[in-house]
């Protein structure tokens, strides 16, 4: 599935990119040259030139939301050690992971080893997000703990409260 984001910048491309072809731009040059009033013809070459200015500048701010659009799925190299590393010594400050089951345990340090660079870069390749599929999970796993917790927190201090 296409983002909308990233649709909307190829019809922005296309449209720039059909717009002053250079078939177009010599046609006007040659219409410009047509014309024989020296003031209207720097008039309208000064006008192809703002209007490939602006182009370039659209260009340019295509280029950049592109670039935005990759960084959002695109997991670095640094990244991945990182991601590597603190799962790793996550496992290691989890008081109940010595209590797991070995099938759980087996399961989690797979996941780790899974995040591994080659791993990463090729599913990366195949057109998998992991920011999206294990990012918006953890996010939405995060925030109903902390939930959870304030609640359990929230009771109890309700509990103790003298009236």
């Amino acid at each position: 599935m296409i983002d909308e984001n990233v649709m909307q910048l190829g019809v922005n491309l296309a449209t720039i990119l059909a717009k002053n072809t250079a078939s177009m731009v010599t046609d006007k040059v040659t219409q410009i040259k047509e014309n024989r009033n020296k003031d209207e013809q720097i008039a309208q070459y000064e006008q192809i030139i703002t209007d490939l200015i602006d182009d370039k500048s659209g260009l340019t701010r295509i280029a950049l939301s592109y670039k935005d659009e990759l960084e959002k799925i695109t997991i670095s190299d640094e990244d991945i050690k990182s991601l590597h590393n603190t799962l790793s010594k996550i496992l290691n400050l989890v008081p109940n992971f010595n209590n797991q089951t070995t099938e759980s345990k087996d399961s989690l340090n797979l996941l780790i080893n899974l995040i591994d660079a080659d791993t990463l870069k090729t599913m990366q390749i195949l057109g998998y997000n992991y920011k999206e599929a294990i990012g918006v999970p953890l996010t939405l796993a995060t925030a109903e703990f902390i939930e959870q917790s304030l609640k359990v927190k929230k009771n109890t201090n309700n509990g103790n409260r003298k009236e």
